[in-house]
C-alpha cells in the first residue's frame, strides 16, 4: 500500500515551526535527506543542517501557510505593481521598487500622485476603474513614455490594484486567431482523452513553450499527468506519472476553482522587487492573491528547479463544479507572453471545459436513465412480493444489473430489521466484519450516512486477505436499527508510477530556519496498490445513494442520510457555458483596444 504523505509549500514562521514540534510528528520525521539536481541558474542550495531539524506540517497546517504566501511583500519583477488609496480619486497607496523600469520614476516619486495621470489615456484608465466587473475591461491598454502597456485591475482585501506590465503585441493577435480555430475542432473529439490530446497540442501550438501537459484532478485527491507534448529541450516524458495530493495543496485547488484565470511564473529564478508604502501600510499586510505579478513561493520554485524549468504557466479546468485539471505549461528558460495571449489560451481551456462537461452530463445521463429503468423494473418486481424476505430477494438478485450502474462492484449486502442478506464472492464473516465497524461509526456524533471506504483493510487490518473480493466499498444507511445497503469492489490490482518515492514524504521543514523545501526526488517509481479498490468517484457515490432509496422504497422504509436520489447538475454545465460567452465577449475587443491605444 502507498504510505500517507504530507507536503509544504512555503516559508512559515518560527512559531509555527514550534506548533509542529509540540505536536510531536516523530512518525513523519525523515531519517536522511533526498538529494536531486536542480537546473542551472537555480539558487537551490541542499537541505541546511541535519536530519534531526527538520519535520513535515499537517495538511491543515500547510493550508494555513499557503494562504500566507499571498503577503509576500515583493512582486515579480517583470511588472510593476501599484496599490490605489481610493476607487473614485486614485492615489497611489504603494507601488513596486522597479517602478523606474516603465515609468522612469522611483517609488518616492509616485506614492501620493494621481494613478491615472501617469498613463497618456488617462480618462480610459479612471472609466475602468469605474467598473464593477474588472474582468470586463482587463487588460486596459495605455501608453507609458511611449511604450504601450497591459493596466491589469483587480480588487482585494486591501483595495484597488493594478498590475502594470509591458505589451509586446507583436502577434497575440493570430494566436487569438488560432485559439478560436482550435476551440471550433473541439466539436469533433469523439472521446475524453482525445479532447485532452487536442487541446494539449492547439496550446502547444500556440505557445511555443517548451512542454504542454493536463494534470489531472483524481478522485483520490492526487494528481496524474494524462497528455504531454514536448520539443527536445525536455528528454524525460512526464506522461502517466502520478503525483501526491499534496503537491497541489487543498488551498491552492480552492484558488484555481474560484479564480478560473491562468497564473504565470516568468522567470522562478528573478529576484522580486520590494513594495514600498506609505503611512502604516506594510507591504507585509498587502494582499496578493489575484495580481499577476505574485512571486512564485520558495517552494515551487524548488520544485521548478528539479524539473528544469523556469517559467510555468498554469490555466484550471473546471467541469461539474469541481477542478478537474489543470494545463500545466513548462519552459526551460524564462518566458513572458502578453496577458491577451493568456487570455486566448483562457478562451480555448474555457471552450474545452464546455466541452468537456457535456461528454460528462452525457455519461451520467445514460448512467441517470439505466438507474432509474432498473428502480423501475426492482419497484416493480418487489411490489409482487408480500413478504420482506422475498422483497430483499429480489433486490440482491438484481447483484449483476447493480454492477453496471455502479462499475466494478461484485458483492453486495443488505442489513434489514438485523437480518443480513450476501450476494456475490465476498465472504459473509468478512461482510459482517464491515458490517459491524460501519454500524460502530454509525453511533458516533455525526450518526448514520453514507460511508466510502476505498481501503477496508485500512479500517479493519484483518481484512487484508480478503482483498481479493472485498476491498473498498460504500455503506448507505436503509431505514432504522443501523439497516443499510454495502456495494462491495475487490482489489484493484493497479500499479502506479509515481513522480518520486512516496515513501520519503512529499516536502521538508528546517526547524531552525523556518523554511520549507520541496522535495528533491522526483524519479518515476512503481507502486503496487494493494489492499484497495477502485476508487469511488462521486458518480458513484449518487448511484449507491440511489440504489439505497430504491431499497428503502421496497422496504417501505426511510431512506437514510446522505441517500437523497441525486441526478446531474445543469446548472453546472450552465457557469462552464457562461464562462466560456465572457471569455469571449473580452477577447473579441482586444486587437482593437490595441489598435486604438
Amino acid at each position: 500500500s502507498v504510505p500517507h504523505t504530507k507536503s509544504q509549500c512555503c516559508r512559515m514562521p518560527f512559531k509555527e515551526i514550534q506548533k509542529i514540534r509540540e505536536l510531536g510528528h516523530d512518525s513523519n520525521q525523515h531519517d536522511s535527506l533526498t538529494k536531486g539536481a536542480f537546473a542551472d541558474g537555480l539558487a537551490a542550495a541542499p537541505y541546511p543542517g541535519d536530519a534531526a531539524h527538520h519535520d513535515i506540517a499537517t495538511v491543515s497546517e500547510m493550508n494555513e501557510y499557503c494562504r500566507s504566501l499571498n503577503y509576500p511583500g515583493k512582486v515579480s519583477p517583470h511588472g510593476v505593481f501599484f496599490l490605489l488609496d481610493s476607487k473614485d480619486t486614485p492615489g497611489v497607496a504603494a507601488c513596486s521598487a522597479n517602478s523606474s523600469m516603465l515609468f522612469g520614476k522611483e517609488p518616492a516619486q509616485l506614492l501620493g500622485t494621481s494613478f491615472h495621470d501617469l498613463f497618456a489615456q488617462s480618462e480610459r484608465i479612471k472609466t475602468a476603474l469605474s467598473a464593477e466587473d474588472f474582468y470586463s475591461v482587463n487588460p486596459v491598454v495605455a501608453t507609458v513614455n511611449g511604450s504601450k502597456v497591459n493596466v491589469i485591475l483587480h480588487r482585494g482585501a486591501n483595495g484597488v490594484a493594478a498590475d502594470v506590465e509591458k505589451l509586446d503585441g507583436s502577434d497575440f493577435e493570430s494566436k487569438i486567431e488560432k485559439a478560436r480555430d482550435a476551440a471550433s475542432k473541439l466539436e469533433t473529439c469523439a472521446s475524453v482523452q482525445a479532447l485532452c490530446e487536442q487541446v494539449t497540442s492547439d496550446i502547444f501550438d500556440i505557445l511555443g513553450q517548451d512542454r504542454v501537459m493536463i494534470w489531472q484532478a483524481k478522485e483520490d485527491a492526487s494528481l496524474k499527468f494524462i497528455t504531454e507534448k514536448k520539443n527536445e529541450t525536455f528528454k524525460e516524458s512526464l506522461l502517466g506519472t502520478t503525483w501526491f495530493s499534496t503537491d497541489l495543496p487543498p488551498q491552492s485547488k480552492l484558488d484555481y476553482l474560484r479564480r478560473q484565470y491562468s497564473k504565470l511564473v516568468v522567470d522562478a529564478t528573478a529576484e522580486g522587487a520590494e513594495i514600498v508604502t506609505t503611512g502604516k501600510l506594510t507591504a507585509q499586510s498587502i494582499c496578493l492573491r489575484d495580481s499577476t505579478l505574485r512571486l512564485p513561493h520558495q517552494c515551487l520554485a524548488e520544485q521548478m528547479g528539479a524539473k528544469g524549468n523556469k517559467s510555468l504557466g498554469t490555466y484550471p479546468v473546471v467541469a461539474q463544479r469541481r477542478l478537474w485539471a489543470l494545463v500545466v505549461c513548462s519552459h526551460k528558460d524564462a518566458y513572458s507572453a502578453p496577458f491577451q495571449t493568456r487570455m486566448a489560451v483562457e478562451y480555448l481551456v474555457a471552450a474545452f471545459s464546455l466541452k468537456l462537461s457535456q461528454m460528462l452530463d452525457a455519461e451520467l445521463g445514460a448512467r441517470e436513465e439505466a438507474l432509474i429503468a432498473l428502480s423501475s423494473s426492482l419497484t416493480s418486481q418487489a411490489g409482487a412480493e408480500s413478504e420482506v424476505e422475498a422483497k430483499i430477494k429480489v433486490f440482491v438478485d438484481a447483484a449483476p444489473e447493480i454492477s453496471k450502474a455502479v462499475p466494478h462492484v461484485t458483492s453486495l449486502a443488505v442489513l434489514h430489521q438485523g437480518k443480513l442478506t450476501v450476494a456475490g464472492p465476498a465472504a459473509e464473516e468478512a461482510v459482517k466484519k464491515v458490517v459491524s465497524k460501519v454500524q460502530e461509526v454509525w453511533k458516533g456524533k455525526q450518526g448514520p450516512h453514507t460511508m466510502v471506504m476505498p481501503s477496508l483493510s485500512t479500517l479493519l487490518p484483518d481484512l487484508a486477505s480478503a482483498a481479493a473480493t472485498a476491498a473498498g466499498a460504500v455503506a448507505v444507511p436503509v431505514g432504522g436499527e443501523g439497516g443499510m445497503l454495502l456495494l462491495l469492489r475487490p482489489e484493484a490490482n493497479a500499479t502506479v508510477t509515481y513522480a518520486g518515492d512516496p515513501s520519503k514524504g512529499a516536502g521538508i521543514i528546517n526547524r531552525e530556519t523556518a523554511r520549507v523545501h520541496a522535495r528533491r526526488d522526483y524519479t518515476p517509481t512503481e507502486v503496487k496498490l494493494t489492499g484497495r479498490s477502485e476508487e469511488w468517484g462521486q458518480s458513484d457515490v449518487d448511484a449507491s445513494n440511489n440504489l439505497a432509496s430504491t431499497l428503502a422504497a421496497i422496504l417501505g422504509a426511510q431512506a437514510g442520510a446522505g441517500a437523497e436520489v441525486v441526478g446531474m447538475d445543469v446548472a453546472a454545465t450552465w457557469e462552464v457555458s457562461a464562462r466560456l460567452q465572457k471569455v469571449e465577449q473580452r477577447i473579441n475587443s482586444l486587437v482593437k483596444e490595441y489598435k486604438d491605444a
